[in-house]
């Protein structure tokens, strides 16, 4: 009867030992995905990040660059329950209205006389799912989701796509 009992502890220990090992490999295989999933906003440190002092890139010619590398110079754009924003002062900005007068997008046009560098924040229903076919994309969202997207090629317009989508922020959902 003895050696049927320590059978079943044995068993029964195994199983146990199982069970954890499990739990644990579960726990570690989450902790690494969580870690490294794709698609999460990269963070920076103000303190240490200061985009005033950021290199832009060299104009070919000579020409003055396109936008000021000095954010505080910049113009500031606030949409109620979707983002704060910041853009070059020498650029054009639009909103894009619905026809129930509502914001659905913004459109930032550098002086460059090319419609592929047209930088566009949201937009009528769009998502950060529906901007991915654009050359340059990224996505604000927390239970929201605000597309930053554009086509350009210029690597000046691409260094202020960067700036302006490092300086907005997500405002508070509309009650």
């Amino acid at each position: 009867m003895e050696d049927f009992d320590q059978l079943e502890n044995k068993k029964a220990f195994r199983k146990m030992v199982l069970i954890i090992g499990g739990i644990i490999l579960l726990a570690v295989a989450t902790t690494a995905f969580l870690l490294f999933r794709k698609g999460s906003k990269e963070t920076f440190d103000s303190e240490t990040s200061n985009p005033g002092t950021l290199a832009l890139p060299a104009s070919s010619g000579g020409e003055k660059p396109i936008f000021s590398g000095d954010i505080a110079t910049w113009e500031n754009y606030y949409w109620p329950g979707k983002v704060n924003t910041h853009y070059p002062s020498n650029w054009q900005f639009e909103e894009e209205i619905a026809d129930n007068g509502l914001v659905v997008g913004l459109k930032i046009t550098p002086p460059t006389d090319n419609a592929e560098d047209i930088i566009f924040i949201g937009g009528a229903s769009a998502k950060c799912s529906d901007v991915l076919k654009y050359s340059k994309n990224e996505c604000l969202k927390n239970k929201i989701q605000v597309p930053f997207y554009t086509d350009s090629k210029n690597q000046e317009v691409l260094s202020a796509f960067d700036l302006i989508f490092q300086n907005s922020i997500l405002t508070e959902e509309e009650k």
